[in-house]
């Protein structure tokens, strides 16, 4: 059996100013998992960012997804560590979907979209519509975000894929 040392992120949303004080929280807990090879990020932490967009927007959340992706990329490769980088709302041919990021250390970005949204998410979130299995050296993982979990068949294909 191979070993590997994940740390899961406990985040506490809180309101923020600025991207830079998003980012300074997101690097402070990443530094806390130095000696880890995955950091586990819940889903949607990005939520935080509604606080930077005109009238707390949460469908504006999008509009940080590139900033979201240059300040993981480098802190997977300063830290060694791969990322998982929780979920953030992102726009793909004008419908959004809850991706989850995963940043590795030798650049390489992986996503996977919710494929079982929550029924809250239905009205507004295109469910994604694949099971991915990642490849490290180490270890085949899988992501199921949230919802997904509650339902068997997504751990049972997963695991059939090599999860």
């Amino acid at each position: 059996m191979t070993k590997v040392i994940v740390s899961a992120v406990q985040y506490s949303y809180k309101p923020i100013n600025s991207f830079e004080d998003f980012a300074s929280n997101v690097e402070n807990l990443v530094n806390q998992a130095k000696g880890s090879e995955f950091v586990v990020f819940p889903e949607t932490f990005t939520m935080e960012l509604h606080y930077l967009t005109p009238n707390k927007d949460m469908n504006k959340i999008h509009e940080f997804t590139e900033q979201y992706i240059q300040l993981f990329e480098p802190l997977s490769k300063k830290n060694n560590i791969i990322i998982i980088a929780g979920s953030h709302l992102t726009l793909k041919n004008n419908k959004l979907f809850n991706r989850c990021y995963v940043f590795c250390p030798d650049g390489s970005l992986l996503t996977h979209d919710k494929t079982h949204l929550f029924p809250i998410e239905a009205p507004f979130v295109t469910p994604g519509n694949k099971f991915e299995v990642f490849e490290t050296e180490k270890v085949k993982f899988s992501i199921a975000t949230c919802y997904e979990m509650e339902f068997p068949e997504v751990a049972r294909i997963l695991t059939l894929k090599g999860a």
